[in-house]
């Protein structure tokens, strides 16, 4: 949940998902493998295709505060491999959302709100609309000093840019649809984050408990499902008998994992 210090910044509507521009930033960082290397490479070569080293910059910019700065995440040695894979889009997607959800505390907060909570009541009509999120910043302001010094229109990029993000990673139906939707998260996805957490030494009900699944709207029973899922392609040992639950990772590492299973 949202840190009672968060500070909410208007940083969204400047990059939006820039979801081709970062596949290409980490395909880089996958063969150089060096950050300031990477960025000479995308500048000098223009390698996203902009006009303006400004806006070349700024990509830049959101691409560190997101993938470079997460905390409690893979970092992004085992991420630019993964992305770097011959996987389904939506698989990458559905990993290069948590990065967003977890760097901006903004986006973090108004998910949480309209998206966790609508979708996990399994309403049949859970819909989201500009005016909904009008009115809920509106009432943000009154703890979140700093959005009263937002105009309407920088406001309404915001709330725009997050309906664009939604639709992006198939959180809520194209426009000009507002039906939410549930993900359906992909086996090497959750993989990816399961890997990570148990090599990060935590013990089998602290996997099935992580704060990671919440954004994919993942029960403990999802989990489980998930967990003989990964059991059965070899990728773990997994064994639940009541409370006792132990998982063995079948790679040393994560990025092992990711070489031999997923091509």
């Amino acid at each position: 949940m949202e840190s009672a210090n968060a500070v909410f910044k208007a940083d969204l509507q400047r990059a939006g998902s820039l979801l081709n521009e970062t596949i290409t930033i980490l395909h880089e960082y996958q063969r150089l493998k060096n950050w300031n290397d990477v960025k000479i490479e995308i500048i000098s070569k223009n390698l996203l295709s902009k006009r303006s080293s400004n806006t070349v910059r700024g990509i830049l910019s959101a691409f560190q505060k997101r993938y470079l700065s997460s905390v409690g995440l893979p970092p992004i040695d085992c991420l630019s491999e993964y992305i770097s894979k011959d996987i389904p889009q939506i698989s990458k997607k559905q990993v290069l959302f948590l990065y967003i959800y977890n760097s901006d505390p903004l986006v973090k907060n108004l998910f949480e709100k309209f998206v966790i909570d609508d979708l996990n009541t399994e309403r049949r009509a859970a819909v989201l609309t500009k005016e909904m999120l009008f009115q809920y910043f509106s009432k943000l302001s009154k703890k979140h000093r700093e959005l009263f010094d937002w105009s309407e229109y920088l406001k309404k990029r915001w709330i725009g840019g997050f309906l664009a993000l939604l639709r992006d990673f198939e959180y809520l139906e194209r426009a000009p649809g507002q039906r939410l939707k549930k993900p359906n998260l992909r086996l090497e996805s959750f993989s990816f984050f399961a890997y990570h957490v148990v090599l990060s030494g935590k013990s089998g009900i602290d996997v099935f408990r992580s704060d990671i699944w919440a954004p994919y709207l993942l029960t403990e029973a999802d989990v489980e499902t998930k967990l003989i899922a990964m059991q059965s392609k070899g990728w773990i040992q997994f064994n639940k008998a009541g409370d006792i639950i132990t998982i063995m990772p079948s790679y040393k590492t994560t990025e092992v994992w990711i070489d031999e299973c997923l091509g």
